[in-house]
């Protein structure tokens, strides 16, 4: 059996035992994103770069790295105690919360608990479809879920952008767990500058490189008639903020 399907048995051992779930009956899902079980109508989403990472700083703080000895020592012992982990399942608790007071429809609703060391998210499972761009209103609606929210989404893609299977002009975001941060407004521009991308350029080979180069760039200027971009998205965040 190699690593990976021993994570997956374990991850199925927590969640039949915390859940209550039948072993047999969670049948993995394929995802860079951690370990993603699916059982029925539900969704269990296991964020196993939060261990990761936690290893990987745990590592590099075990290398000669140059650092004084009163932070290597403070380091040490926020990762010693996992609190690196800690931190991120508090982060999406106050998410969950926070959705849970404003039910949004196009941000896909969940659950959060810690156990054995592990994050884990519980969803419903939603059949979708690829997004390829377009249904301006929506990809409006869903922005100003977000400020409603009061968080964010740092890795808005047209990749996690999804179509309701049953309702194809509905959009619905599922990709929680990893780039939710709380809102500013400058962080809320540049997200708005993604959908925008995500809206014209959603099939486009060159997708990934413009909304990495609009991270930084509120100009377009790597874009083909720049400024005609800069007038249309001017418009297009005048009616995300409500003034059109």
């Amino acid at each position: 059996m190699n690593r990976l399907s021993r994570d997956v048995e374990e991850i199925k051992e927590i969640v039949s035992t915390y859940l209550k779930v039948e072993k047999d009956t969670l049948d993995p899902i394929v995802s860079g994103e951690g370990i993603i079980l699916k059982n029925g109508d539900k969704v269990y989403k296991c964020l196993t770069l939060f261990n990761e990472q936690t290893e990987m700083m745990k590592m590099a703080l075990r290398s000669e790295i140059e650092i004084s000895a009163d932070l290597l020592s403070l380091h040490s012992s926020f990762l010693e105690r996992d609190l690196h982990i800690l931190h991120n399942y508090l982060r999406l608790k106050s998410l969950s919360e926070s959705m849970k007071r404003s039910t949004p429809e196009r941000i896909v609703d969940f659950d959060v608990f810690m156990a054995d060391g592990y994050v884990f998210l519980v969803m419903p499972y939603v059949e979708t479809t690829s997004y390829l761009g377009g249904l301006e209103d929506e990809i409006v609606s869903l922005l100003r879920e977000f400020k409603s929210l009061q968080w964010i989404t740092t890795d808005l893609t047209p990749k996690n952008i999804r179509l309701r299977r049953e309702e194809p002009h509905r959009i619905i975001f599922i990709d929680i767990g990893y780039f939710f941060v709380p809102f500013y407004d400058e962080l809320f521009e540049t997200t708005c500058r993604r959908a925008y991308v995500c809206m014209n350029y959603a099939t486009d080979p060159i997708v990934k490189d413009l909304l990495r180069s609009v991270n930084q760039d509120d100009g377009f200027r790597d874009f083909p008639n720049s400024e005609d971009h800069q007038e249309s998205f001017a418009e297009f965040l005048t009616k995300v903020r409500g003034h059109g």
